[in-house]
């Protein structure tokens, strides 16, 4: 005998709007992020794959037929992709060939595949050693790109280390602390760092202009077709709005990229943070208390021989946590921002909350009142703070859904 289901009744004041899949809010996430990322670095239908997960592998006997967008932890993208290819993750490898564009945002990104359309790209570190058909974009800590590598456009870069060794159908220009140029650029090279070099393997065609506060290591063995131009700079010469600017995009973008590997690999635990900031004040009180407590517990750990280790594994914990502050606040100001029946504590809808609110705290470096920003910061760092110190009181027992109990 069956038992009829009971029928919800839905409210007379209005219409409860129903939450979007997690996939759907996934590619809404790729797509913020994206195009954040045009307004951070120099670039120029929605319809496709979307995975996600704290690992996900495509092998080389999987074909997506369409454009492919992945967010997880590692990412293996071995397999062809007919369309374009957006990848979120804290380390990404794509191997296999990619018939459109590849945009990609991680920690540590490798490339050894070939790409028909244009690679963007920032990472912590990023390795080139494919064939890339468009233009390279990149932004990264340390940028290499390989000697097997070849661009069939130009090379615009943003780096702390960059090591060009390919072979370069276009201009190379950019910024960077150590830029070192050894491949085989067939346009001309006009880059502003701090120290600049060029090897003997370069094969350069047009002219190289750099700025930089130091004279450049030119080698004689180098073979150059133009004129070397140096403009000088000091050190106390600051950069102009549009660098400033983009120095501050790119500070988000690295929050967004650590931000969707928290997510990614531990979707719980940003849960369980998120939550935890929606009470403000007594999340900016924990957070007030650990900014103290912290450092003060690492001295007296460190002071004594045995406790040492501890007192610096405490003391980059800390670090951590400060700078990803950011990232913790944003999950609350997203889940502030979204509708409170879209929490499905799914990824994709802690990905796009994560997104709105750093994006959201990014913006307001911006504003042009002295010390405002400054003073948000503070408020930002000590709320997201205090929201994954709170974590440390709920550590225990685990409900039958798997979620920490409070």
């Amino acid at each position: 005998m069956s038992v009829p289901t009971p029928r919800m009744s839905r409210p007379s004041h209005g219409v409860i709007p129903a939450p979007p899949r997690a996939s759907r809010m996934t590619l809404a996430s790729f797509a913020i992020i994206l195009l954040f990322a045009t307004l951070a670095l120099p670039i120029a239908g929605t319809a496709g794959e979307v995975r996600s997960g704290g690992s996900v592998t495509i092998a080389p006997s999987v074909t997506i037929a369409d454009d492919l967008y992945i967010a997880a932890g590692t990412v293996e993208l071995q397999g062809p992709v007919g369309g374009d290819a957006s990848i979120v993750a804290g380390t990404a490898t794509v191997g296999g060939t990619i018939e459109g564009s590849v945009n990609i945002l991680a920690g540590r990104a490798r490339i050894p595949g070939d790409v028909g359309g244009s690679l963007r790209v920032a990472g912590g570190g990023v390795e080139i050693s494919g064939a890339i058909g468009g233009d390279l974009v990149v932004a990264g800590g340390r940028v290499t790109v390989l000697g097997r590598s070849s661009i069939g456009g130009d090379v615009i870069v943003t780096g702390g280390s960059v090591e060009i060794v390919g072979r370069i159908a276009g201009d190379v220009r950019g910024s960077a602390i150590d830029m070192s140029i050894g491949g085989d650029v067939r346009g001309r090279v006009d880059v502003e760092t701090s120290r600049f070099a060029v090897t003997p393997t370069a094969r350069i065609a047009g002219t190289v202009d750099y700025a930089s506060a130091t004279s450049g290591a030119i080698s004689t063995g180098a073979t150059i077709g133009g004129a070397v131009t140096r403009a000088e700079t000091t050190p106390w010469s600051g950069g102009g709005w549009l660098e400033q600017s983009s120095g501050r995009l790119l500070r988000t973008l690295w929050a967004l990229i650590a931000g969707a590997g928290i997510v990614a690999v531990a979707p719980r635990v940003a849960d369980a943070i998120a939550r935890n900031g929606r009470g403000v004040l007594p999340a900016f009180g924990v957070g007030l208390l650990a900014l103290v407590a912290a450092p003060v517990a690492a001295i007296a750990l460190a002071i004594t021989q045995v406790g040492l280790p501890s007192g610096v594994i405490l003391v980059t914990l800390f670090l951590i946590a400060l700078y990803l502050a950011q990232v913790f606040a944003g999950l609350t100001i997203g889940r502030f921002i979204l509708p409170r029946s879209w929490d499905d504590g799914s990824r994709g809808y802690n990905l796009l909350a994560m997104t709105l609110g750093v994006i959201l705290i990014g913006l307001t470096s911006f504003i042009p009142i002295p010390f405002v920003s400054a003073a948000i910061a503070a408020v930002v760092t000590l709320w997201g703070l205090g929201a994954a110190a709170m974590l440390l009181g709920q550590l225990g027992p685990r409900s039958p859904s798997g979620s920490l109990v409070s």
